[in-house]
């Protein structure tokens, strides 16, 4: 169950808080403002503060369907250590800062995967006026998943407590739907526009959210970019393979997929009050979700507030699906950021006489400041090895989560795995060196050559120089040594 870090989430300008869910709500409105201007594809670079590595936040605005949207986003606290770890590597002696393209590999303890995010977002448009708050129900024909729960068939209405004829503030009214009620589906959640569209009639958008945990490696090359990379970034190519709603209900599982469950006190956080003064209108209060889709609207001529973003009312359930994702994945990649990460080198670390101190590790916060001893434990640095292992064994083992770093270097090499074209090459190679060797055998075993005649390189250039033409028909002809045909080698020559 995904929970908010600390009860701090829930306060005033949380979104401020890198670690909070919130805390990307500054960039992903800043995305919604340029779209709005400039139609900016939905793809924001998340820059941490604290190791100075950057991360992508992908979405997709799929022209067909275009109610439909899959955000996802590599987790704050892997790429925190990312850029943490190299910043402790610079921070010592160890000649890998001096490499030139570092390549760093994290890989979980185990063969367990790193996970990243990856959240669908599907909403749909009603006409308040043109429908009956009974027939507005919410959209799963486009939502994949490895199980289904759930058949495009279902009927699954808002709940009847919400007031859809008019926005309460005037301009935006956004309310969380627990699906609980309608599907056992795992990770399954609900969210409800209520706005004006740009014909002046109230428009309900109920959107359905489908998250999941997904595998990802991750690597980088600090000296030359901040970024760092993964193998699956464009997130529709993750589950462009699953089962959908328009199909019948499906027993086929991908167990690299994991449902995420969350707790209603994490949408809570991610949704707070935006208590700082609208621009749009300032006597209103609007939550964050609520201020971000205001970003695709704006006061007409008659002082009435309306979404009205390019392409009318066929692209507000897009554009709302893409916010909404993108506000939850950016979320879900902040789990977990707040524990601290301790890193444990085992070599050679300067004393403080200037010298080296051999000892079996070194414990360090990946801020970068020394850990004297664990609670409760010793001081002893030839022990710091036994009090990590004591610490790990001593505390809930799921808490725990070993990562292994692979440091490579980039740079010319080959193998034979490249393809059969370079092992038959070899072979080629090899065989010359082969005759070459077999030559050189003879060559000094049988005491071949001619000595008679030559002592020294001296004499070779002298006889050269005033040697004559060879005489006689045929003989040693037509080249400037006179070989033209295979029986000159039958020639004696002293």
């Amino acid at each position: 169950m995904t929970r908010p870090e600390s009860g701090n989430c829930s306060a005033d300008k949380a979104y401020k808080d890198p670690l909070c869910p919130s805390g990307g709500f500054d960039d992903i409105i800043a995305w919604a403002i340029n779209h709005m201007s400039r139609a900016a594809e939905p793809n924001i670079t998340l820059t941490d503060l604290v190791s100075g590595v950057s991360r992508y936040l992908t979405s997709n605005m799929q022209p067909q369907p275009r109610d439909w949207a899959v955000s996802s986003v590599l987790g704050l606290r892997q790429a925190r250590d990312f850029g943490t770890f190299w910043q402790y590597l610079e921070s010592t002696d160890l000649q890998v800062k001096n490499l030139l393209r570092p390549l760093l590999e994290p890989s979980l303890a185990g063969s367990r995967p790193i996970k990243k995010p990856i959240v669908q977002t599907q909403c749909t448009l009603f006409k308040a006026g043109s429908a009956d708050s009974r027939d507005i129900t919410f959209p799963t024909s486009e939502l994949r998943s490895p199980s289904l729960n759930f058949e495009q068939s279902d009927s699954w209405g808002i709940p009847d407590r919400f007031d859809v004829s008019v926005p309460s503030n005037g301009i935006v009214d956004f309310h969380w739907v627990d699906m609980a009620n309608y599907t056992d589906e795992a990770g399954l959640l609900g969210g409800v526009f209520v706005s004006t569209t740009p014909d002046g009639s109230t428009g309900v958008f109920p959107c359905t959210i489908l998250s999941h945990w997904t595998p990802v490696n991750i690597w980088g090359d600090p000296k030359i970019s901040s970024i760092v990379f993964q193998d699956s970034s464009e997130p529709l190519s993750i589950v462009s393979s699953l089962p959908n709603g328009t199909k019948s209900k499906s027993s086929n599982t991908n167990p690299t997929l994991e449902p995420i469950s969350i707790d209603l006190l994490w949408l809570s956080a991610l949704n707070l009050p935006n208590r700082l003064p609208s621009e749009l209108k300032p006597s209103v209060n609007l939550t964050l979700l609520e201020t971000s889709a205001s970003a695709f609207g704006f006061l007409h001529a008659n002082n009435s507030w309306r979404l009205d973003p390019q392409g009318g009312d066929a692209a507000l359930p897009g554009i709302l699906a893409t916010l909404l994702s993108m506000h939850i994945a950016d979320g879900l990649s902040r789990v977990n950021s707040g524990f601290p990460t301790v890193l444990y080198h085992r070599g050679e670390f300067p004393d403080r006489q200037g010298g080296t101190e051999t000892v079996k590790g070194v414990i360090k916060n990946m801020d970068n400041r020394n850990i004297e001893a664990w609670p409760g434990m010793p001081v002893d640095s030839g022990r710091l090895g036994e009090l990590y292992a004591d610490q790990a064994r001593s505390t809930n083992a799921s808490h725990n989560t070993e990562v292994t770093w692979k440091v490579k270097r980039y740079g010319y090499g080959w193998g034979f795995d490249i393809g059969a074209t370079v092992i038959f090459a070899t072979t080629i190679l090899l065989l010359h060196v082969l005759l070459a060797m077999v030559h050189l055998i003879f060559m000094l075993g049988g005491r071949w050559g001619v000595t008679t005649w030559c002592k020294s390189p001296s004499e070779m250039v002298v006889l050269g120089w005033k040697s004559r033409e060879p005489v006689g028909e045929g003989l040693l002809a037509n080249t400037s040594a006179g070989i033209k045909e295979g029986n000159t080698w039958g020639e004696m020559v002293k």
